[in-house]
Parts: structure tokens; C-alpha cells; sequence
């Protein structure tokens, strides 16, 4: 469990831990078993805070190193795909830049409905209908993701985080340009 005071270090290890256990789950779901078994770790994603459309453009963060996956098959393991943007340029760069042996995806959810690219995972969980969906890792804002189940928000919930992250801005945009000196 995180506890307030953790830092952002150690709550971003026990997630990978958490991660690591559904990741392990599904290794376990493999077969034949493969004789080695690696897991690591990409974010990436094409959505800005507080959007519930795709902003086109997708953000990878640094950290992951292409370099390990050369020469190997890959299985990008995926919530939710949407677009198809994120997911296929994760899979482009790991075929190119990482020169993997092969890339499949496999994904809880699909939702064939909002595709802005061809993209087609190589092994589906469910479809999803074109709903805005959170829980069971799937977060709106960073909220909602631990969530044991899936469901729709509510536009009210919707509405009051959409408010709450405009005020954040709002008050970290007010302390950027606040200064210190007692003429201004």
C-alpha cells in the first residue's frame, strides 16, 4: 500500500510491481513456456490531462531503452486501444528503432469505433462499445484507475474532475508569474 510521504520513486516501483504481477498472471496464460521470459516497461500515451479525446500526437516517455528488445519477440501488452495513434507508433518505433525479431499486442478492450489509423490487435480480450470507459488500470486525470471493474463515469464525475483540473492550472499559472517583490 502508498502512503502519503512515499515518494514518487517508490509509488512508481510499486506499481510496476503491481504490474508485474498482472504481467506474470499472463505470462502464466502463455504456452508452450517460453524458456525466457523478460518484462519491462513503456508509457506512452496520446491524450493530454483532463482530455477525453486523443490530441493526434503521441508521447512517449524516456527511460525505456529500445536497444534490449533487438533480436526479440515482443508482446506489447495494452488496456484499452482507442485510436490506434499510440499504439502504432509504439509498435512501429519497436519493429524499427528496436529491430525486434516480431511485435504482437494483445488488449483488454477495444473499441474499433474511435480508430483514427488501421491498427488491428493481434489477440482482443473483449470489444468495447464507444463509451468512455475507467477502472481495472484505465484512468480519466490519473483518477479512477484502481477501480476493480469497468465502467462508464458519470458526466457529472466527468464535469467536477474536468473543473478540478482547470482550477489546478489556473492556481499553477497564478503562482508562475506571482512575485516576490513587494512593488510590483
Amino acid at each position: 500500500m502508498f502512503h502519503a510521504g512515499e515518494s514518487l520513486g517508490r509509488l512508481q516501483e510499486k506499481l510496476r510491481e503491481a504490474a508485474g504481477h498482472d504481467a506474470a498472471y499472463l505470462a502464466r496464460a502463455i504456452t508452450p513456456e517460453p524458456a525466457v521470459f523478460e518484462i519491462d516497461f513503456l508509457k506512452a500515451s496520446s491524450y493530454l490531462p483532463g482530455a477525453l479525446e486523443t490530441s493526434g500526437k503521441v508521447n512517449i516517455a524516456e527511460g525505456f531503452d529500445m536497444s534490449n528488445v533487438a533480436g526479440k519477440h515482443v508482446l506489447v501488452v495494452e488496456d484499452i486501444i482507442d485510436s490506434g495513434l499510440t499504439l502504432t507508433a509504439i509498435t512501429e518505433l519497436l519493429r524499427t528503432e528496436g529491430r525486434a525479431a516480431s511485435v504482437k499486442v494483445v488488449t483488454l478492450l477495444d473499441k474499433r469505433a474511435r480508430r483514427k489509423v488501421v491498427f488491428d490487435a493481434d489477440y482482443v480480450g473483449f470489444d468495447c462499445p464507444d463509451e468512455f470507459v475507467v477502472g481495472y488500470g484505465i484512468d480519466y486525470s490519473e483518477r479512477f484507475r484502481f477501480l476493480p471493474y469497468i465502467g462508464t463515469p458519470t458526466q457529472v464525475a466527468i464535469d467536477r474532475i474536468a473543473a478540478e483540473y482547470k482550477a489546478m492550472r489556473e492556481v499553477d499559472e497564478t503562482f508562475a508569474f506571482q512575485s516576490d517583490d513587494p512593488t510590483d
